[in-house]
């Protein structure tokens, strides 16, 4: 009897080394998500169809001087995308940036049946919501599945079909990308911070050169994102460092203004 039980135990064992248990299903919630690439480049030759239905490339929507805000949504979503892009527009209104000339956005639905009807539609709202601004600077796509695919894996954005209701779950996420359509950084939920906005949008502006990139690395040197909490966080040491190259700057404007002022003084007298 001893060895009996002792054989049906190796028995036992046996069978379960050769058939291990199976996996837990994934729950849905897994398949939703965002796997941060910063620094990657989108798929700029990916076509898609705006809200007038007309065939563009996605490097169209950037024009090498203007960094880029991106959005994943879909024109038909109850309530989430809604939400995420009027709440991007409130706090662009708030930070008092204006569209087209100091950044331009674009939009791109998920849902490859969505059509640029409903785009120019849902459209209308959200840039309804800005003060005067140039409509062309945001655009609304479009796109087939395949298209879709290329650019949410190359942003990290997972998201699924539920065939029983036929609606999406998505992250609500917003991508600030570089003027050349690299992505720079990710702001989570429906915006409620202009500031993190506005900063996210200096730091994708400050590899473009010129005054402006100078003033955003002199104020970016004063702050530095947090992965842990995903704002943007304050450095003494920076604002120490942001002033002084402030008051630099102020006294080399200062002083080229008057040198100028003074050669236009002796150039009159000169005249006379």
């Amino acid at each position: 009897m001893k060895y009996a039980r002792l054989g049906s135990s190796l028995a036992l064992l046996i069978a379960t080394l050769a058939f291990p248990a199976r996996a837990e299903p994934a729950r849905p919630t897994d398949r939703i998500g965002v796997d941060e690439h910063v620094g990657a480049e989108l798929p700029l030759a990916v076509t898609l169809r705006d809200q007038d239905n007309r065939r563009r490339t996605l490097a169209e929507a950037f024009d090498g001087k203007r960094p880029v805000i991106l959005q994943f949504a879909y024109y038909h979503c109850p309530m989430l995308c809604d939400l995420t892009l009027r709440e991007l527009a409130l706090r662009l209104r708030e930070l008092g940036w204006k569209l087209g000339d100091d950044y331009r956005a674009l939009t791109i639905s998920i849902d490859p049946s969505d059509n640029p009807l409903v785009a120019g539609a849902k459209r209308e709202k959200v840039l309804g919501l800005l003060p005067s601004h140039a409509d062309a600077a945001w655009p609304f796509f479009v796109g087939d599945r395949s298209s879709i695919a290329a650019l949410t894996e190359r942003a990290g954005y997972r998201y699924y079909r539920d065939d029983s209701t036929g609606q999406y779950a998505h992250p609500a996420v917003t991508l600030i990308l570089t003027p050349q359509g690299k992505i720079a950084r990710y702001l989570y939920g429906p915006l409620d911070n202009a500031q993190d906005l506005g900063l996210a949008l200096r730091e994708a502006r400050a590899g473009h050169g010129g005054t402006t990139a100078l003033v955003d690395r002199v104020i970016l040197s004063c702050f530095h994102y947090d992965p842990s909490t995903r704002r943007y966080a304050l450095l003494i040491g920076g604002v120490m460092r942001g002033g002084a190259a402030l008051i630099a700057l102020g006294l080399a404007v200062t002083i080229f203004l008057f040198v100028r002022r003074g050669r236009r003084g002796r150039a009159r007298l000169h005249a006379v």
